[in-house]
């Protein structure tokens, strides 16, 4: 793209794109009805940089609101009419510039993630015993939040250590997944056709770690909606899966 120059991060969305700049700015284009382009206005043609914010470590958009963590906080704006973003029952459906959003003061935010009408956070503390959690806000109908979420809602929380952990979100989905040395990689799932029925936690599920799926940058979730969704009923604390037959030589590495 023509002036684009040090981009460290890229996330496309249903009608726009945004771009990560390694100075910490964020740059849109495309469309804007529901003002995820950041700003009031028509769509661009061409990136725009995003005023009111900087500093931005991450970024995260696949529909039509955006997640950001700039200084170690929250910020969303876009689509809200499902309470995505998780700014209470008294925002707007549509917030035209990044805002920031309060997640719960005992816990330190690390992966973002956007779903369809949903959010996803990871978030972890130094002490205590179940310290890493998922934190969730916006849609429930497919089960893939908790209900009343219109702020950030706890989800479910775990022990062990947020290098371990991996968090994803896509359509009615969220998924998180924790790499352990005696278990294997253990998985949390919820929503759409992995609806758990249980608000107080995640459907756990266990995936041996030597077997599991490599997940390339580009593709993560849409591989693990491909290949765990018709396998979900079968699954169990000890079941094992082989993927050989979609990726002949898969990388252990824990994305």
């Amino acid at each position: 793209i023509k002036g684009m120059t040090g981009i460290s991060q890229i996330s496309a969305g249903e009608s726009h794109a945004l771009a990560l700049d390694r100075e910490g700015n964020i740059w849109s284009w495309g469309g804007n009805t529901y003002g995820q382009l950041g700003y009031e206005g028509s769509g661009a043609n061409v990136p725009q940089k995003i005023q009111g914010i900087s500093d931005v470590q991450t970024i995260n958009t696949k529909y039509n609101h955006n997640l950001a963590i700039a200084d170690g906080k929250l910020y969303g704006w876009g689509d809200n009419s499902s309470n995505q973003l998780g700014l209470g029952t008294d925002a707007p459906d549509k917030i035209m510039e990044p805002t920031n959003i309060q997640i719960p003061a005992t816990w330190t935010l690390d992966q973002i993630q956007s779903g369809r009408r949903h959010s996803a956070l990871m978030g972890y503390r130094e002490d205590g015993v179940d310290n890493v959690a998922v934190i969730c806000m916006g849609d429930n109908s497919q089960g893939q939040t908790i209900e009343n979420a219109v702020e950030p809602t706890l989800c479910t929380t775990f022990e062990g250590s947020i290098a371990d952990c991996q968090l994803y979100a896509a359509g009615d989905r969220t998924v998180a997944i924790q790499r352990t040395e005696r278990d294997g990689n253990k998985v949390w799932l919820r929503g759409s056709d992995w609806h758990y029925t249980e608000d107080s936690d995640f459907a756990e599920y266990g995936i041996c770690y030597e077997e599991i799926l490599a997940l390339g940058n580009e593709n993560t979730v849409t591989l693990y909606e491909a290949v765990l969704s018709p396998y979900v009923e079968v699954f169990g604390p000890s079941t094992k899966m082989k993927f050989s037959d979609i990726d002949s030589e898969p990388s252990k590495k824990f994305l």
